[in-house]
């Protein structure tokens, strides 16, 4: 299993802050950024092997719970990405498990 690339990490390399990578990384904000930086940004997410898209979700027992985490998965379905499960029930002092 390949180590997990964070936003830090992306920054690091394409030299920005981690709010630039956020920002040049979303299609919807990705206006905001230069367009020279968001390239830089993108190259230094591939180069990482960044592909990962973090949600942090309370209690998926709950009615709106339920609706954000469909609304999560079908906005990613669209987008052509898969998903993969951390969960949240770890007890202290242990790592969650991947599901």
């Amino acid at each position: 299993m390949r180590s997990v690339v964070t936003i830090r990490d992306v920054a690091r390399l394409a030299n920005v802050h981690p709010g630039t990578v956020s920002r040049a990384l979303n299609p919807e904000t990705r206006g905001l950024v230069n367009e020279e930086t968001a390239e830089r940004v993108a190259r230094a997410a591939e180069q990482l092997g960044h592909g990962l898209i973090g949600h942090v979700a309370g209690p998926q027992n709950t009615p709106t719970g339920h609706r954000r985490a469909e609304s999560f998965l079908q906005a990613m379905a669209e987008a052509g990405l898969s998903l993969r499960v951390r969960g949240s029930t770890a007890p202290p002092g242990r790592r969650p498990v991947d599901l």
